[in-house]
């Protein structure tokens, strides 16, 4: 619960306009939180972390998507960034690997233009039993996240 409270009291802090979703049991896909909650499962995105020494960015894709590190870099002009692990993601942002909110922590956030389309997405709600539902604008009102393409493309 203390990664719960923490994001509420983000948001609440910057006034933002959200729904949480609480799940009665912990579940393994995004698919199965979105049919648990009557929510579609192709407005979920995933936060995925990286790092490079003290720098921090996450970048948000559609779940079905893979992040390509190589776009990220290019981007913020930076080599040798790295994948967080569950233990670097906890410590990084505050919140474990599988709820990581796309905001409410330092960091440099990136999302996909594929995702950004989207009129409100789902996404992580600091635990595994939690998603936000938030309209996108809001969510990138909050995170000032820069706009990407951001997706692996298929084959490579």
């Amino acid at each position: 619960m203390e990664y719960l409270n923490k994001l509420k009291k983000y948001l609440e802090e910057n006034k933002a306009e959200y729904k949480l979703l609480n799940m009665d049991k912990s579940v393994a896909t995004s698919t199965e939180a979105a049919k648990q909650m009557g929510e579609r499962a192709e407005d979920i995105v995933k936060s995925v972390v990286f790092y490079k020494q003290d720098k921090v960015i996450a970048a948000i894709v559609r779940k079905s998507d893979r992040v390509d590190k190589s776009k990220i870099a290019k981007a913020l002009n930076l080599t040798g960034i790295s994948l967080c692990s569950p233990e670097e993601t906890l410590e990084k942002t505050g919140y474990p690997a599988g709820g990581v909110p796309p905001l409410g922590f330092k960091a440099t956030f990136l999302m996909d233009e594929k995702a950004a389309e989207k009129e409100e997405v789902i996404a992580g709600g600091g635990n595994d039993r939690t998603l936000i539902k938030i309209k996108t604008q809001e969510l990138l009102r909050l995170n000032r996240a820069r706009i990407l393409d951001l997706r692996k493309e298929d084959g490579h």
